[in-house]
C-alpha cells in the first residue's frame, strides 16, 4: 500500500492528505502529552477512512476544538487557543506541503500557544480554590520531573550520530537514507564491518540509492585492502 514519508507529499491527493493529516494530529496530540518514542523521520501507513490512527486523530481534533469554543469567553485561552491552531494547521500538510508526514520540530512555535492555555488554566483553576493550588503543584511537580527524565533520554540519543540514526531506525526500516547515514557514520568510526552492513541495509530498501552504492563500493576497497 505504501506509506506516507515514503516519497513526495506533493503526489498525494488531497484526500490522502487529509486522512494523513488526521494521523498527524492524533501522533502530536500524543505528544503533547505523553512526549516519549522521539524520533526524527516518521512515517505513516497508507491512510484509509477506517485506519484506526485516523479515528482517533478525529476524536483528537474534535477535542481540540471544543477546547477552543469553550475557552472563547477567557481572552487569554482564546488568545492561546488562536496561536495554537495559526502555527499547527501549516504543518498538517493540507495548504503548505513539507517535505514529511509530521516532524517534532514543527510543533514547537504551536506549543507556545498549547502551554498559554495550560498556563491560564491553572491560573484561573487556582485563583479559585486552596486546594487546586496544592494538587496543581504537585502535578506540575510530577510533569517538571518527567520532562527532565525525557530530556536526559533524549541527550543520550543525540551524543553522536550513530546513537542518533540507530534510534531512528527503532520506529522505521523503510528510510534508505537513514542506513546510509548510519553506515557513513561508522566508517568515521572507522567500524567498516558495520557500516558494510547499513549500506547493504539501505540498498535493501532502495537497490538504486546512488550514495550507499557509492559507499559501499569505496568500503568493499577499503577493507580488501586492510586484507
Amino acid at each position: 500500500l505504501g506509506r506516507i514519508g515514503e516519497g513526495g507529499i506533493g503526489g498525494m491527493s488531497f484526500h490522502d492528505r487529509a486522512l494523513g493529516a488526521l494521523m498527524a494530529i492524533f501522533h502530536y496530540v500524543r505528544l503533547l502529552f505523553i512526549p516519549t518514542g522521539l524520533h526524527l523521520t516518521y512515517q505513516f501507513p497508507k491512510p484509509y477512512l477506517g485506519e484506526p490512527t485516523v479515528s482517533l486523530g478525529i476524536i483528537c481534533l474534535a477535542g481540540l476544538a471544543l477546547a477552543t469554543y469553550f475557552s472563547r469567553r477567557s481572552r487569554v485561552l482564546l488568545f492561546g487557543w488562536l496561536w495554537f491552531w495559526i502555527f499547527f494547521i501549516p504543518v498538517l500538510n493540507l495548504f503548505i506541503l513539507l517535505n514529511g508526514p509530521m516532524s517534532e520540530h514543527w510543533l514547537y512555535n504551536a506549543l507556545i500557544g498549547f502551554f498559554i492555555v495550560v498556563v491560564g488554566a491553572l491560573f484561573h483553576f487556582t485563583s479559585r480554590k486552596a486546594e487546586w493550588k496544592k494538587a496543581t503543584e504537585k502535578f506540575l511537580a510530577v510533569v517538571v520531573l518527567t520532562l527532565a527524565i525525557t530530556t536526559y533520554h533524549s541527550n543520550r540519543v543525540w551524543k553522536n550520530e550513530i546513537s542518533l540514526f540507530t534510534n531512528i531506525l527503532k520506529y522505521t526500516h523503510y528510510f534508505a537514507d537513514i542506513y546510509n547515514n548510519l553506515g557513513t557514520a561508522y566508517i568515521r568510526d572507522k567500524n567498516l564491518k558495520e557500516a558494510e552492513v547499513n549500506f547493504r541495509k539501505a540498498l535493501e530498501v532502495d537497490p538504486a540509492h546512488p550514495k550507499a552504492q557509492e559507499n559501499l563500493r569505496t568500503v568493499e576497497r577499503q577493507m580488501a585492502d586492510r586484507g
